[in-house]
């Protein structure tokens, strides 16, 4: 397909350069060559965006394998550092990793990347605990609702005080998950629907989990009927 259109494209620039030539020809003539060139650029443009739907945007290449939750937690809070270029295959604990926190009760400033673009291609199949993983991370916005958190057990206060987070996570599977506590607690903006969630495995961690959401309108029914059992 390239080809062809490095082809297509010397035929235009040469019919171009000719026209622009002062050749006497009739005006007929004339008029006819520029809609000749008119339609050869639509139907270049038309090819050009067929290849792009064919080749979709290749994936960051992969610079970086930490061996560590530590060695990715310097990774992630370089600005410099593309997110879609790290492997995190060895990290099976993502716990606290965009955070300047180790525990729920540090006092450590907030966590102030700008850029999380990537991350909704990072392989988290294998990842068991995701506690505190955007605690205070006061910036993060990122779609990553094509996570496998299958595995993943432990979610409690993930996204706190994440206010400004706001996208949907209906699809997760969180069925293996057994804590929840304080997950979404100080997301002011939050308003996604997790009525699809299995919580099945989760029984008592379930506290404060929405605690001062402020733009949510309804809390999942599943959430109601765990807090009265």
């Amino acid at each position: 397909m390239n080809k062809v259109l490095e082809k297509l494209e010397e035929l235009l620039s040469q019919i171009k350069h000719a026209g622009a030539k002062k050749i006497n020809i009739p005006p007929s003539v004339s008029e006819g060559l520029k809609k000749g060139v008119t339609k050869l650029e639509e139907v270049l443009t038309t090819l050009k965006n067929h290849a792009l739907g064919e080749n979709p945007a290749v994936p960051h290449a992969k610079k970086y394998a930490p061996q560590s939750k530590e060695e990715l937690k310097k990774l992630v809070a370089d600005e410099n550092v593309h997110l879609g270029e790290i492997d995190i295959s060895k990290v099976t604990d993502l716990s606290f990793v965009f955070s300047h926190a180790t525990s729920h009760g540090d006092q450590a400033p907030a966590f102030m990347r700008k850029d999380f673009e990537g991350l909704e291609n990072w392989d988290v199949s294998h990842v068991s605990n995701m506690e505190g993983m955007f605690y205070r991370a006061i910036l993060f916005n990122h779609d990553i609702s094509s996570w496998d958190v299958s595995k993943v057990e432990k979610m409690n206060g993930m996204f706190k005080k994440c206010a400004i987070f706001n996208q949907p996570l209906n699809s997760w599977n969180v069925s293996s998950v057994t804590d929840m506590g304080h997950m979404f607690y100080g997301c002011e903006d939050f308003n996604q629907p997790l009525d699809k969630w299995d919580v099945s495995n989760v029984h008592h961690g379930l506290e404060g989990m929405f605690k001062g959401c402020a733009s949510l309108k309804h809390c999942p029914a599943w959430y109601q009927g765990k807090l009265e059992q």
